[in-house]
């Protein structure tokens, strides 16, 4: 491992250990990461079910291919 890449991982690992450092991670992730997360999460909502009922049809769609392929042999 390279001096630089070593001397940066304990840098990092000092600075985890740090209660000022975690303090503040929860901080920007409470206040910052969890809202645009549940703001994403909401407006993707739509377009998900949207897919997953395209999902249900084409499978549905499939099956029913499958049992009339079935039927007429």
């Amino acid at each position: 491992m390279s001096i630089l890449r070593r001397a940066l991982f304990m840098a990092a690992k000092r600075a985890a250990a740090d209660p000022r450092v975690q303090q503040k991670a929860q901080l920007v992730l409470r206040e910052e990461v969890m809202p645009r997360a549940q703001e994403f999460g909401e407006r993707a909502r739509p377009k998900v079910e949207k897919a997953q009922r395209r999902i249900k049809m084409a499978a549905g769609d499939l099956e029913w291919k499958l049992t009339d392929a079935r039927d007429d042999d």
